[in-house]
């Protein structure tokens, strides 16, 4: 306690229960932040020592102490005839009243609602709320009740392109087969080419953003000639297990020559995701995902049959969905917790849990290791049963913006790539020297490849194409086609 002579002045007893309440005030948002922060630790001994948990021993220490000390002035105020404590806490409950409705205000018409969440220059505010995720998916579900949607749920891919369709903006058709094309309820399968390209790849091989006749997948077909009939069986948000699924499910019946899986960086770490929702937080796709996982060596698919759209959205907690501590995208302390509701009603405790997560405990279900062994395993699967199968399998890396930026580096999965002997072309050193703002779609449009990027693509990848066609089919050239044709 502070000692009487030092406290006699009533001006300065004012001042020192102003800064003490202040003070109390800040210490005591620490203690509660810091505690919150230790939601989800796996044990309450191992947080005490952690950061968050000395921060919380520091600030509730300090706290009681710096309490303590204003009530000691309060009972000495108060015995000394004088009704400054009084005046010195209406005047705290003011400016810190005022003070969390400007922060609050100011928040609130800054946040904005984008997708699953709502936004703070371009971050997801945490906690993130299940009820407004189920209301936003609720509305497209209905909708895909009454209108024809261009994805359709799958039950093994999780969502694929339904076939005879025009996209609502007009930009996209699909075949009668469910593949892009260039006119709607074209039918591919009829036609009987020299030989086949089939196309594995997500939306920069679907051709995000761009009409048909200026994705890779049509400029490869101009570049191998008549002869050759391009499959564009890309589908947007798709991860490279999804890719190897519709390698097995849709592409091995039309008997392809050439098998091309093209695929970015991401491909892969969606191979640890189950719920769409989650992978693309501000996508409109509300159907699961398959996912695989590596035990014994093998792969194998633990969410078979896929939990339908509409039953994932009647659950009244994400805690509840089936298999999501398999989706790498999901974590508990970023969403709602009931016993949290009244503290995470201000916009301003809710940015501070945003900037600084709470502990999250590491699941083996996600693990590094686990990523890239299932990464593994489905290119070796793919390209042992693309080969298998009588075709000649393609791996092919397409750079995004992140590869041609910033210092050089080089995704894990190349490395495997080489370790397993899998051919495989990286585009990145063909794409080098053109500028990245030539090559891609602004990033506030999906970032996808622009007409250039696409063309470029195709370029750099028709040569190689032509090389497995002339040693895998045999189709004439155009000398020897003349000859064939002369009387």
């Amino acid at each position: 306690m502070i000692h009487a002579s030092y406290i006699s002045s009533p001006k300065l007893r004012e001042w020192l229960l102003v800064g003490g309440l202040y003070l109390f005030e800040l210490l005591s948002l620490i203690a509660l932040f810091a505690f919150y922060r230790a939601r989800y630790h796996p044990a309450s001994v191992t947080f005490l020592i952690s950061p968050s948990g000395l921060l919380f021993l520091g600030s509730t220490v300090s706290a009681i102490v710096v309490g303590g000390i204003l009530v000691g002035l309060a009972v000495y105020d108060r015995r000394a005839g004088s009704n400054r404590w009084l005046f010195a806490l209406l005047t705290n409950l003011i400016v810190i009243g005022c003070l969390i409705l400007v922060t609050e205000g100011v928040l609130r018409l800054a946040v904005r609602e984008k997708g699953n969440g709502e936004v703070l220059n371009g971050r997801l505010i945490y906690p993130r709320q299940w009820e407004r995720v189920k209301s936003r998916y609720h509305e497209i579900l209905a909708r895909a009740r009454v209108e024809q949607t261009w994805d359709v749920e799958d039950p093994l891919l999780g969502w694929s392109i339904g076939p005879n369709r025009t996209s609502e903006n007009g930009l996209y058709k699909s075949s009668a087969e469910g593949l892009r094309a260039a006119t709607e309820g074209e039918a591919l399968f009829s036609q009987k080419p020299a030989c086949r390209v089939a196309l594995l790849g997500d939306s920069y091989t679907f051709g995000e953003h761009v009409p048909y006749e200026k994705t890779w997948a049509h400029h490869l077909d101009q570049a191998l000639g008549s002869t050759c009939q391009v499959l564009n069986f890309g589908v947007g948000g798709y991860g490279i297990d999804q890719m190897y699924l519709r390698y097995t499910k849709d592409v091995r019946a039309w008997s392809p020559d050439i098998v091309i899986l093209a695929f970015i960086n991401h491909d892969v770490d969606r191979a640890l995701s189950v719920y769409s929702f989650l992978l693309f937080p501000h996508g409109s796709i509300p159907m699961t995902k398959p996912r695989f996982v590596l035990h014994s060596n093998d792969l194998t698919i633990v969410n078979l049959p896929l939990i339908s759209s509409d039953d994932v959205f009647q659950k009244a907690s994400i805690r509840e969905l089936p298999f999501i501590e398999y989706d790498a995208e999901y974590r508990a302390t970023e969403w709602d917790q009931p016993e949290w509701a009244l503290p995470t009603f201000f916009y301003g405790l809710r940015l501070l849990v945003s900037l600084y997560p709470p502990h999250e405990p590491a699941r083996p279900e996600i693990s590094k290791e686990q990523l890239l062994g299932i990464g593994r395993h489905i290119f070796v699967r793919f390209w042992n049963e693309v080969r298998a199968d009588g075709a000649v399998p393609l791996v092919v890396y397409l750079p995004t913006e992140g590869d041609l930026e910033g210092p050089a580096w080089e995704p894990p999965i190349l490395k495997i790539l080489r370790e397993e002997n899998i051919p495989h072309i990286d585009l990145r050193p063909c794409m080098y020297p053109f500028k990245v703002n030539e090559l891609f779609r602004p990033r506030e449009v999906g970032g996808h490849y622009s007409e250039m990027g696409n063309r470029q693509t195709a370029s750099c990848l028709s040569e190689s194409v032509r090389k497995l066609i002339a040693s895998s089919v045999v189709i004439p050239t155009r000398s020897t086609q003349k000859a064939l044709e002369a009387p």
